[in-house]
């Protein structure tokens, strides 16, 4: 019984992992096809980074 468990939760970590690098490229790609400026407010919050 528990290595089922631990199997779904390895299969599990595998799916949001992927969903996670998914994500992460779309929006990379997003953000460098275009060009776009922070906000004065999210600029404000990052300081001096």
């Amino acid at each position: 019984m528990e290595g089922i468990r631990l199997k779904e939760i390895e299969a599990n970590m595998k799916a949001w992992s992927l969903l996670a690098e998914d994500h992460y490229k779309h929006f990379k790609k997003s953000l460098q096809e275009r060009d776009s400026v922070l906000s004065g407010v999210i600029e404000k919050e990052l300081g001096d980074i």
